[in-house]
């Protein structure tokens, strides 16, 4: 990792690979995480809490179906590990808990908000720990989770707080004065990408360097704008490689033979998903040690 010249994406999935193929044992989080959702009820707004849906336009009634139809716990605690997604809503007969009321929804978010950072934290601490070939004893492991996600929570409420203002201001627009509600739609689509392009590098960043939350958040623009189109094409080839392999994961959920390959499934994208983590953190580390090297005197 102390090349001179940053990793390509080919050669930080290559790494990746043999890292990977070293320690398999980094599948077992994201396996046992969708384990827990097949076998877990699906969580659902229910009735009580859609109280507003009378008089809806028919393009708000197929938002509203299809927002029906999340499984929140799959939704929240797949937020930072690869999960199947908000699609998998486990088997048809399985039980459905459907939440009626803003209080019942708090609680349940304020709950799986709380295990998806330590589950999270804990799944970014072991890989980044593997990609710095960090031996990483129980108590420094519950150490670096700990702060981890704190700083992941300090993260998910500035990008709320980036997000809340905009949203608010367009849905007031898009009420009062139509035409210019629908500009700023697509303004805030743009600030949504925006956000969401330098908050994937910034996660990546926060759990490889061991520093205050401003401060990598900081460093991680940096590194991005230092060199964008590097990064975004990364972005793009990360994602492409998720979504190309999560057609084939839905393919497998279509096998109704005993769970076969819901299985299949389940493991596929555990491998891809943590690959691919393994890949943005040798991608990202790289360039953070070479900048290091070139702006701090005591390296050089």
């Amino acid at each position: 990792m102390n090349e001179s010249q940053p990793l390509r994406p080919i050669q930080a999935f290559i790494k990746a690979g043999n890292l990977l193929h070293r320690r398999l044992w980094l599948l077992l989080l994201p396996i046992g995480l969708d384990i827990v959702i097949w076998f877990s009820p699906r969580v659902a707004p229910g009735t009580g809490l859609l109280v507003f849906t009378d008089g809806l336009s028919a393009e708000e009634q197929g938002l509203l179906s299809f927002v029906q139809q999340w499984n929140i716990l799959s939704a929240v605690l797949g937020l930072w590990v690869p999960s199947l997604g908000v699609a998998v809503t486990g088997d048809g007969s399985g039980t459905i808990v459907e939440v009626e009321s803003l209080g019942q929804l708090s609680l349940i978010l304020a709950v799986l908000l709380a295990v998806s950072l330590v589950y999270g934290s804990a799944f970014l601490a072991l890989n980044a720990a593997a990609v710095q070939e960090t031996a990483l004893t129980w108590d420094l492991f519950a150490l670096r989770v700990m702060r981890l996600a704190r700083r992941l929570a300090g993260l998910a409420a500035i990008i709320v707080a980036l997000i809340f203002v905009p949203l608010i201001i367009t849905s007031v627009a898009s009420a009062l004065i139509p035409p210019l509600g629908l500009l700023l739609s697509f303004v805030l689509l743009a600030l949504l990408f925006w956000i969401g392009f330098h908050a994937f590098f910034i996660v990546s960043s926060v759990a490889l360097a061991r520093q205050g939350l401003l401060r990598v958040i900081r460093l991680s623009l940096r590194l991005v704008h230092g060199n964008l189109w590097s990064f975004a094409a990364f972005f793009l080839i990360y994602w492409v490689m998720i979504l190309l392999t999560g057609l084939l994961w839905n393919g497998l959920l279509e096998l109704q033979i005993l769970g076969i390959g819901r299985m299949l499934a389940i493991v596929g994208n555990a491998y891809i998903g943590t690959r691919m983590t393994l890949t943005a953190f040798f991608y990202i580390w790289s360039r953070i040690l070479i900048f290091r090297g070139e702006s701090s005197p005591a390296q050089t």
